[in-house]
């Protein structure tokens, strides 16, 4: 069941607001059962489904004997359209005999409640109590939520290998009663693997398009820049009713005697949106501050191809690098991570308070895409001029439930002068440390300070320059042991 769920009540009179009664925090997990119970308002296809589509199937899982192991999946949402904006999907992993929908039946109540008034709440519902759904999710894009033409979403689902079907459904905001999503795709097996699908525009056949804004929900308004005397609707109008059979959405008209919608500015072609569902593994992480006088700043991990190096000794820092060494600027290397087509994913592992204290540590997961994929992560020396750890390509494991694990030393990115001077280094170093001067600290490179030298094994806290103001007794660390320490565990 779900373990996190938020709801959010939105009002439909709102010109920013977007008709949905549900939104879901984190994705959480149907009850895993043999029972084949598809209790909610979802479709029972199991008269329809052939033996092998029913009992469904995962080649990885059954070879490697990880049969009952949860697989995870990485599902993106792109709004293909250019006049049609989508609420945010529901997104779901469920056993091959249920479906959201499906053209040429009755839609279900929670997809007749979508497609009319954005109100995802029933279909939430739904999806929560049906035991032949593993994991859902509801993609929020933004805020407000809207997922706008040309955008995407993506969300993390698990599931174990028989609840392979993948469903979607997002309304058609700027329509009677029209949506688009999947309906139950099948999944793709290999970690790696990526299927794509394009979604067309379905009818929900549950109210009479009348184009009119009075029959509309209201944000479409503001969202379209066209604009009535009607304020719009997030309920149905029994007079409008119809019999709620899924067919193939014909488009806008826009010539009806009702018609506000027009071609020109609410108009759609297929395909509405693509999705990408991609097999992904995931891992469980720790990384270890053992030292016992240097703070860490929080790690910014990576996992990615083996031609990625983040950093390594004799190598010139990079921006990212340096800026996490000198500053505990972490934003330019979180960055270019990102932008790196190498990379599978980032996270920036940050407790509350954020530091790693010495003898402290820090747990997240974090997931990969590829099959043999490597870990790096740095890490500033809170407390120094620009010291910093971390590991490097450390390679990730492909069994299920082993773990890896990687010490890592002190670095010197060989960038600004060890001057050891307060006045030189980050603020948090002195209430961190409990030593401090007049000096209140710089989170900014000093051009005066700059070095040429390349990455190097940090020689370790001096503490009788001139300038210093660090100590062997309050910051100094054993330049022969590790100052960090990551072990990570594939848990999917």
């Amino acid at each position: 069941m779900y373990q996190s769920t938020q709801y959010w009540t939105t009002f439909l009179n709102s010109s920013s607001a977007i008709a949905v009664a549900v939104m879901v925090a984190a994705a959480g997990c149907g009850v895993e059962s043999e029972s084949d119970d598809s209790s909610g308002d979802l479709l029972d296809l199991s008269e329809t489904m052939e033996e092998d589509d029913a009992l469904g199937s995962d080649e990885e899982a059954l070879s490697s004997g990880h049969y009952n192991a949860k697989a995870a999946y990485r599902v993106t949402i792109t709004n293909l359209s250019e006049k049609q904006w989508l609420t945010p999907p529901v997104v779901a992993l469920h056993r091959p005999y249920v479906a959201l929908f499906r053209a040429g039946y009755r839609a279900p109540n929670g997809v007749r409640e979508l497609a009319e008034n954005g109100n995802n709440a029933p279909l939430v519902e739904a999806l929560d109590k049906s035991r032949a759904v593993a994991d859902f999710a509801v993609g929020v894009s933004g805020d407000p939520p809207p997922l706008m033409p040309g955008e995407s979403v993506t969300v993390e689902l698990e599931a174990r290998p028989w609840r392979n079907r993948l469903s979607i459904a997002t309304m058609l905001i700027c329509s009677n009663d029209g949506f688009t999503g999947v309906d139950s795709v099948r999944l793709p097996v290999a970690v790696g693997r990526t299927r794509i699908y394009y979604t067309r525009a379905y009818d929900a056949g549950s109210e009479i398009n009348t184009e009119d804004f009075a029959d509309i929900v209201p944000p479409c308004q503001p969202l379209s820049g066209v604009f009535s005397d009607d304020d719009g609707t997030g309920q149905s109008n029994p007079a409008l009713a119809e019999n709620s059979v899924v067919a193939p959405h014909r488009g806008i008209d826009g010539t009806l005697p009702t018609s506000d919608l027009t071609v020109a500015a609410h108009g759609f072609d297929n395909p509405i949106a693509v999705v990408e569902v991609t097999r992904i593994a995931r891992y469980d992480v720790t990384i270890e501050n053992p030292t016992s006088g240097q703070p860490l700043t929080p790690p910014v991990v990576a996992t990615h191809r083996r031609s990625l190096r983040l950093f390594a000794s004799g190598d010139e820092a990079s921006v990212g690098i340096q800026q996490v060494a000198e500053n505990g600027n972490l934003a330019p290397l979180v960055e270019a991570l990102r932008a790196d087509s190498r990379v599978s994913d980032v996270v920036v592992a940050a407790g509350d308070p954020p530091p790693v204290l010495p003898g402290a540590s820090i747990s997240f997961r974090i997931s990969s895409d590829l099959q043999r994929g490597r870990i790096s992560f740095a890490s500033m020396l809170i407390c120094t001029n620009d010291g910093f750890t971390g590991v490097n390509q450390l390679r990730l494991p492909r069994a299920i439930g082993r773990t890896v694990s990687r010490d890592g030393v002190a670095y010197d990115a060989g960038t600004e002068i060890n001057t050891e001077d307060f006045a030189d280094i980050v603020p948090p170093c002195q209430a961190l440390s409990g030593v401090s001067s007049p000096d209140a600290g710089t989170g900014m490179s000093n051009p005066d300070l700059a070095e040429n030298a390349l990455i190097s094994p940090h020689p370790g806290i001096d503490g009788s320059l001139a300038s210093s103001d660090l100590t062997l007794a309050d910051h100094a660390w054993d330049t022969s042991a590790p100052t960090s320490r990551i072990s990570v565990t594939r848990t999917h």
